[in-house]
């Protein structure tokens, strides 16, 4: 049997007037909450969500066309998706195209189908990391670099800066942990082993306890 997916597109040209909007921000925040459909959602909504859109700190889509003091550059259009999306498309991509006519660049929407889910990532402490100081210098420095954008994308970014930097410390203070483990397990089976012919051998039940 052919499971068939459905998938929805809408392509957005908002008002300039924000009050206008509103009932375009309803119906969306209706389709991406309460539709169980991959849904994507692209185009010109003409309002920025943060500060960081507009004038610097971002890649811009939208250029007034004006020189000197009056230069305005601004992200105007995105791509907004919902969780349904993600589930079949998590390699979605989205970037600006040169313009030509426009005093907009166009968006270019790339995607795959997959039936893998996406592989959760995650941030693995190591308890002997606690037991050195340097460690809460790593997390700290980590987390105070400036990152621009929305919270999440600042919290994802800081996480992945975090993750990084810590198997780096990790690498440089204790050395390949899992190397020296695997080289561990194969010295306890060789003395195990020797214990079966020798089960009096002090020294190898001394090993064996370290």
């Amino acid at each position: 049997m052919i499971e068939i997916e459905v998938f929805g597109l809408a392509v957005i040209y908002a008002s300039t007037n924000y009050i206008s909007t509103r009932s375009l921000w309803n119906n969306l925040a209706f389709i991406l909450n309460n539709q169980k459909v991959h849904w994507c959602l692209i185009g010109d909504y003409n309002v920025v969500l943060e500060a960081h859109e507009h004038k610097v700190g971002a890649s811009f889509t939208w250029f007034n066309g004006r020189l000197g003091e009056a230069h305005t550059l601004k992200m105007l259009d995105k791509f907004i998706f919902n969780m349904y999306w993600l589930d079949l498309c998590f390699k979605t991509s989205c970037k600006s195209l040169p313009k030509v006519r426009s005093d907009h660049h166009p968006l270019l929407l790339n995607f795959s189908l997959s039936s893998n889910k996406l592989a959760i990532s995650y941030i693995k402490i190591l308890h002997m990391w606690t037991t050195n100081p340097s460690c809460l210098e790593v997390i700290k420095t980590s987390w105070q670099r400036i990152l621009y954008g929305c919270a999440m994308f600042v919290l994802i970014e800081k996480l992945k800066v975090l993750k990084k930097n810590l198997n780096i410390w990790n690498h440089n203070t204790f050395g390949n942990v899992h190397t020296m483990v695997k080289q561990d397990e194969v010295a306890l089976n060789q003395v195990q082993l020797d214990l079966q012919n020798d089960i009096h051998f002090v020294d190898l039940r001394n090993r064996e306890r370290d």
